[in-house]
């Protein structure tokens, strides 16, 4: 059966002498692996179509039992030259499709999804944001669509607002494995139960709220520093391990690159 779709090319492998393996996010299947045939020959028509971070429109031959389906055409929809070109852009690119890669299902709709990965790559493209604030709030907005979405405004374990938890405290404590900050007397219990937490300044946590309130398209808007969003990166990640059950290549070394959750996270 042919399907016309919407894609993403999230990862690829080189397969014989001329194919290529793709790994792509489509709209109504989810992620998909494609075979193109001689993708790598000159006069093939996949010849500088199938690169990251472009929107494609792709036809592809499905084959009741297999996992494999075979491309038989593509065309690039929307070209993002800027992401590639830039050495501060590309990486942040590459940990939006890594993580569109690890969340995605197949053979399910993934539409919201796929225009949430289209509106972070837009915003790299344009350069009206920095980097680091476009992937920290791709991050929390990814937590939010797959319905991972980390509790800022109350304790995760009693239910007490996020104005009773403070009570003068500089910082916040929270735990992945709660789903969001604890007040102390649950902090407090979840240590007896040898419970892994970490603390992060409330400002960082008012900064979390901010970006996950901010749809992406409107994120330009929001003038955030970048060192701001940097402080909520350690906090984001390490939910997004806990659910995803992996850390990702491109948050860095599995040992050098992760906060320990035994310090503040700064």
């Amino acid at each position: 059966m042919r399907v016309r779709e919407q894609a993403l090319v999230l990862r690829r492998f080189p397969y014989g002498e001329s194919s290529l393996l793709v790994h792509a996010l489509t709209t109504q299947l989810g992620r998909v692996s494609l075979l193109a045939k001689g993708a790598y020959r000159l006069h093939s028509g996949y010849f500088g179509v199938l690169d990251y971070f472009d929107t494609l429109r792709i036809t592809l031959q499905t084959h009741p039992g297999s996992d494999l389906s075979l491309l038989a055409s593509a065309e690039v929809q929307t070209r993002r030259k800027r992401v590639c070109a830039d050495l501060t852009r590309y990486p942040a690119g590459l940990a939006c499709l890594e993580l569109a890669w690890l969340g995605s299902r197949e053979g399910h709709e993934e539409v919201g999804l796929f225009l949430l990965v289209e509106k972070a790559l837009d915003l790299l493209e344009s350069g009206q944001v920095s980097p680091q604030v476009v992937e920290s709030a791709f991050e929390l907005h990814f937590l939010q669509e797959r319905g991972w979405t980390p509790v800022l405004e109350a304790c995760a374990s009693c239910g007490q607002k996020l104005e009773a938890l403070r009570s003068g405290a500089s910082t916040a404590v929270f735990s992945p494995s709660f789903g969001g900050q604890l007040c102390a007397p649950c902090a407090r219990q979840a240590r007896t139960r040898h419970v892994t937490l970490a603390t992060l300044p409330w400002s960082a946590l008012r900064v979390a709220r901010s970006l996950l309130e901010t749809p992406l398209d409107l994120l330009p808007r929001l003038r955030l520093d970048p060192a701001q969003a940097e402080r909520v990166r350690g906090f984001v990640r390490r939910f997004l391990e806990y659910h995803l059950e992996v850390w990702p290549r491109s948050f860095g070394d599995s040992v050098r690159g992760r906060p320990n959750l035994r310090k503040k996270i700064r």
